[in-house]
């Protein structure tokens, strides 16, 4: 059983890591968003903001992320502002694993 963090808890993120529940594994689920705090806590799965990502103990992060299109370019403000608490994460603990899963919203597509 491997301890997991899925980052970005939207369709992607609770798909994958309720998947990952079902197989046996030890999932954490990290948001900004209150509504899927809110939504994922009354359905029992552990959940943590992003600002404490440095009190869970992982061994593997997946990141689910919106790569939304801006002007025709593809904005990644998305993982710039997520990638420093990962990095920061990863120098202190023995995280081995890191995935990014895009998680594709037609609406945020201009």
């Amino acid at each position: 059983m491997s301890k997991i963090v899925i980052i970005g808890s939207g369709v992607v993120g609770q798909a994958t890591g309720k998947g990952l529940i079902q197989a046996g594994h030890s999932v954490t689920f990290v948001d900004i968003h209150p509504l899927i705090f809110e939504k994922l806590s009354k359905e029992g799965y552990q959940v943590e903001n992003i600002q404490n990502i440095n009190n869970i103990l992982w061994e593997v992060c997946i990141i689910c992320l919106p790569t939304p299109l801006k002007n025709g370019a593809t904005d990644l403000s998305f993982f710039d502002n997520i990638l420093p608490h990962v990095g920061k994460q990863l120098a202190i603990s023995n995280a081995y694993q890191l995935y990014s899963r895009e998680e594709y919203d037609p609406t945020l597509h201009d």
